[in-house]
């Protein structure tokens, strides 16, 4: 009896239990599951970054618009007053607004709405002259502008009570500035490009408008010789 417990001791001691394999991922499939993140990350990032430009170039070409709107708002305000002088007008490029050439040039004054580095005054800037704008107050110019305007009615009084006025708005690049030689006047086209694009070349935005002074005996004798010529108005 002593013996037979003995030797079922001696069993129960070298009896073991079985081991269990411990539950998780292999390597292999590890790698699989960063291959398949890779892709998935590979196929959404382009339009990601292509949202993203499209909306910087979207945000800029507002700007331009809004910087072009307020040159002419600008020159309206100063023919509606009735007491100014032609240095205070845009040039004068004659009786075809449509043809006025590409800007050739850049101004050293700078249009900021920080009075402490403005050096623009007001007065006329050649019309294939670019001005320097400044719109963050950075004292660092972000657009640069070119405007022009018709000569207006003949026999008109002087300065003049109504003519067309034009204003396009380039992008502030190097590239750009490289390029003074070689710019365009057709607007260029919101697609995503690589880089910048026709900014380079071409203004963000183009404008035209129309201004006569309303309180004068001839404003309805104006507005109709003004915009006497095709496409003027």
């Amino acid at each position: 009896m002593l013996m037979h417990q003995s030797r079922f001791l001696g069993q129960r001691s070298t009896t073991r239990p079985p081991i269990t394999q411990a539950s998780g991922f292999t390597l292999l499939e590890t790698l699989m599951a960063i291959v398949a993140v890779s892709v998935v990350l590979i196929a959404i990032t382009p339009p990601i970054v292509m949202v993203a430009a499209s909306r910087v170039q979207t945000r800029r070409a507002e700007q331009a618009l809004q910087v072009a709107q307020a040159e002419i708002d600008a020159v309206r305000t100063i023919v509606e007053r009735g007491v100014y002088s032609t240095a205070e007008l845009p040039a004068d490029i004659g009786a075809n607004i449509n043809n006025v050439a590409a800007p050739n040039s850049v101004s050293t004054l700078l249009k900021s709405i920080n009075t402490s580095c403005n050096s623009y005054t007001g007065t006329t800037i050649n019309s294939t002259t670019l001005l320097p704008v400044d719109i963050t107050g950075d004292c660092r110019s972000d657009f640069l502008v070119q405007i022009f305007r018709t000569t207006g009615p003949a026999g008109a009084s002087t300065p003049t009570t109504g003519f067309k006025i034009g204003v396009r708005v380039y992008a502030d690049i190097p590239n750009l500035r490289q390029n003074l030689g070689n710019l365009q006047t057709t607007q260029a086209t919101l697609k995503f490009t690589r880089g910048l694009g026709q900014q380079n070349a071409r203004p963000m935005a183009v404008l035209y408008s129309t201004l006569i002074r309303s309180d004068t005996n001839n404003s309805l004798r104006d507005y109709g010789t003004v915009c006497s010529t095709p496409g003027a108005c």
